[in-house]
């Protein structure tokens, strides 16, 4: 007993050691982002000299409740799975954040952005809707208090410390949005929320390896999640520079309103790289107007917005002019639209056994990602893509691979559909029959069960699904006989392979009592059954299992019953 006492304490210890470093990782990265702009705002406001607001700034300053800026973003998200944590599988930026209405972000703004800034500053999190929108939601009252800061006031500096805990809450959101197990668990289900084990499972499956993504200005790299942000390279840049990036909004609000004509030169230079940016006052103009969620991404083209991942399948590959240090041609990404039957697309047409759920439809991406802004206008013969025939469109994608040198199909192939565990809770239910002196009866049962996460037995020994389940059997004869069970067993794997879609023989036993007569006794129970693998539901991350089982029980009388279960896992 001492002994499973110590194991078990040794597994909480490493779970919570895991969750702990991942609340750290956050920390760290959040307060890198700050650390990196400090250098920048020390010299302020205006070229002549200081800002009193911003310039005394450090990683050390308290905001809020005795917190810094890293550790207000590591405690914002907690260490739980919830969906606001999440990307909604399947869908681009630009699909997850039209969900945002313009008239409850206005009510939301109204909540948090108070006059007096020494009031609470709860969280603006929306526990129903998705990590995008949780970042912009917190970034854009972050930007409201630095408007608030920048019109001056003897509150100006507390609240730029308001603006600095909404911009540290919006980066624990924003920096989730890279974690690769955050964009492949489904979250938008029913069952994600009672099966926390399953999230955790095919979470940290994804975070450790990996997914292929894709951002709007055209970046594609492998990201991925938890501990191994800092362990891999281009998720550390991408991650970290969105990060910066969405400092320098909130600064650049604060700079262009407090002194517009003399914002800071680091300012200047950073809005002057920005691809296709506008003029700042219609940018910040743009950024300081409620809308809804879509309108800062598609009208005002928030930089942080541009920077956000999203798993991508299959993609055009441009070659640009510019060069890397080794004298090679950079290349910018696009998105292969999905062909339907409903409406155009064009991707190329060598291109089978390809993920189709991460190949995006035309209404889903902003217009910039389209083909019709970087196709030659003479390919097009003066129309848009969407109008010519669909023969022609393939005619197009499959010239661009085999003539045109700028241009290559990318595939991205790599496991995206992990297979739920079968621990946790376990819910059942299926038909069964009962032999009896009197003939047969024909009945149904329910039942519920857990799996515990560990076992101890060996590996060798091929035992899996270790677990304790409470059953309710009724017959639906004449006598209405109805049986309580207590079970508890395991399985061994028999067909690794899986033959006719059994995989494991398994062996059960416990106790079941009579609870309405002619079985008002009690007794043992034994049982064996063949099972199936874990069968996916597809649009969660629930499967089920397939249990054809012979039960002998030891009640008044020996009877013997037979069952087909189904168990949802």
């Amino acid at each position: 007993m001492t002994t499973l006492r110590i194991i078990i304490c040794l597994l909480v210890a490493g779970a919570c050691g895991a969750t702990a470093s991942e609340k750290n990782m956050r920390w760290r990265i959040a307060d890198s982002a700050f650390s990196r702009m400090l250098p920048e705002l020390a010299g302020g406001v205006s070229k002549a000299g200081p800002d009193p607001v911003i310039s005394h700034l450090d990683p050390d300053t308290k905001l809020w409740q005795d917190k810094t800026f890293g550790e207000i973003a590591s405690i914002e998200v907690g260490v739980d799975h919830p969906p606001c944590r999440f990307h909604e599988r399947g869908k681009t930026i630009l699909e997850q954040l039209r969900c945002l209405d313009s008239t409850d972000l206005r009510a939301l703004i109204t909540d948090h952005v108070t006059a007096d800034p020494t009031a609470q500053a709860p969280s603006a999190r929306l526990s129903g809707q998705n990590v995008c929108v949780n970042y912009l939601v917190h970034h854009l009252i972050a930007l409201q208090y630095g408007k608030r800061a920048a019109a001056g006031g003897s509150n100006a500096h507390l609240l730029m410390l308001r603006a600095l805990v909404y911009e540290a809450r919006a980066q624990a959101y924003l920096i989730d949005s890279f974690d690769a197990g955050h964009m492949l668990v489904p979250m938008s289900d029913f069952f994600a929320s009672w099966h926390r084990m399953n999230t955790i499972e095919a979470h940290d499956f994804y975070s450790a390896f990996g997914v292929y993504v894709l951002n709007s200005c055209g970046d594609a790299w492998r990201t991925f999640g938890g501990k191994l942000f800092q362990w891999y390279a281009p998720t550390y840049a991408h991650v970290l520079e969105a990060c910066c990036t969405s400092l320098r909004e909130l600064f650049l609000v604060y700079c262009s309103i407090a002194d517009p004509l003399n914002i800071p030169a680091w300012l200047e230079s950073w809005v002057d790289s920005l691809e296709g940016c506008q003029s700042k006052g219609i940018e910040i103009d743009g950024w300081l107007t409620v809308g809804s969620g879509d309108a800062y991404y598609t009208d005002s083209k928030m930089p942080t917005l541009l920077l956000l991942p999203m798993p991508v399948s299959l993609t055009w590959s441009k070659r640009t002019q510019a060069v890397d240090e080794h004298g090679i041609h950079q290349r910018k990404e696009y998105p292969q639209i999905k062909e339907t039957r409903k409406g155009p697309g064009f991707r190329d047409p060598y291109s089978p056994d390809i993920d189709e759920e991460f190949i995006y439809s035309w209404h889903s991406l902003p217009p910039w990602m389209l083909p019709d802004a970087w196709l030659p206008p003479d390919s097009l013969d003066g129309k848009s893509l969407k109008d010519l025939p669909q023969e022609r469109r393939l005619s197009l994608a499959g010239n661009l691979i085999k003539y045109d040198t700028r241009f290559a199909s990318v595939r991205y192939m790599q496991e995206r559909y992990y297979r739920p565990s079968y621990f946790g809770v376990l819910i059942s239910g299926g038909v069964a029959m009962l032999s009896t002196d009197n003939g047969a009866g024909a009945g149904y049962l329910v039942g519920l069960g857990y799996s515990a996460p560990w076992t101890l037995l060996p590996d060798f020994l091929l035992v899996h699904r270790l677990s304790a389940t409470i059953s309710y059997t009724r017959f639906l004869d004449e006598t209405e006989r109805t049986l309580l069970s207590v079970m508890g067993g395991l399985s061994f794997l028999i067909f690794p392979d899986g033959f006719l879609l059994i995989e494991y023989l398994r062996l059960e036993a416990g106790y079941a009592w009579g609870i309405r007569s002619p079985l008002k006794s009690h007794g043992g129970v034994f049982s064996f059954s063949l099972e199936t693998g874990t069968i996916p539901l597809g649009f969660t991350n629930t499967g089920l299992l397939i249990r054809p089982q012979f039960k002998v029980m030891h009640l008044e009388k020996t009877l013997f019953g037979a069952s087909i279960e189904v168990v949802f896992h």
